[in-house]
């Protein structure tokens, strides 16, 4: 999971999303680990109190479910 103020899509397009090449191919599927996500939020300082609190409560539920 990151946090960002670069957009999403600019990041993967002009960086070449190095997150999955460098983090996931590079050491997660070397260590065997096969089922992996990215999540990515961009920009929160920008989004309402109310949207960052969705977004903090989706977080909270993806890991409780884990």
């Amino acid at each position: 999971m990151t946090v960002m103020t670069t957009p999403d899509f600019i990041y993967r397009w002009l960086f070449g999303n190095p997150i999955t090449k460098i983090l996931f191919r590079g050491t997660f599927r070397k260590i065997g680990v096969k089922r992996l996500r990215w999540l990515n939020y961009t920009n929160p300082s920008s989004k309402s109190l109310e949207k960052r609190q969705d977004m903090l409560q989706g977080i909270e539920a993806r890991f409780a479910a884990i």
